[in-house]
């Protein structure tokens, strides 16, 4: 929603899919019958192939531009160990696989605290993966926005109120 406007404030029109992902875009109408078209997608190095695989077997004409670089940060995982030394599960968010990973890593050898901790996450695609890595509470958004996420922390801890 942020890119849509920066894109609207440039004089753009934007169609926002209802799943902000690439399954989502590529159910919009607008990108069924896109033969002879040009675009070009920007994402993270390594980034998924579902978004130009299926443009071009609709037809068009796929650029990528990868934009930036997934690492894994180079940070003091003691505040992180600190928060699984506590009594109570802190609650996690994790908005990419990778980023996923890198938490995991950082656990070092208090992984298997950090799989008991609930997590909040933004797909599905990332649910399935959490689950799959033995992640035993996973919660999840519609969306990235910090109001889905805040609905889907709300609902997963209040459900009685919905």
């Amino acid at each position: 929603k942020g890119t849509a406007a920066v894109l609207e404030n440039a004089g753009l029109t934007v169609t926002l899919p209802e799943r902000a992902d690439s399954d989502g875009l590529l159910a919009l109408p607008a990108l069924g019958a896109v033969s002879g078209q040009c675009f070009l997608v920007f994402r993270g190095e390594g980034g998924r192939e579902l978004l130009r695989e299926t443009l071009q077997a609709r037809g068009a004409t796929v650029d990528v531009l990868e934009l930036y670089r997934r690492v894994k940060p180079n940070t003091d995982p003691r505040p992180l160990l600190a928060l699984l030394d506590r009594p109570d599960s802190p609650i996690l968010t994790v908005t990419s696989g990778d980023g996923l990973r890198n938490l995991m890593a950082l656990a070092g050898n208090r992984l298997n605290r950090l799989l008991q901790c609930p997590l909040l996450v933004i797909s599905g695609r990332l649910a399935e993966f959490a689950r799959k890595q033995g992640f035993a509470t996973v919660w999840q958004a519609s969306s990235p926005s910090v109001a889905d996420m805040m609905a889907a922390l709300t609902r997963a801890l209040h459900p009685a109120l919905h």
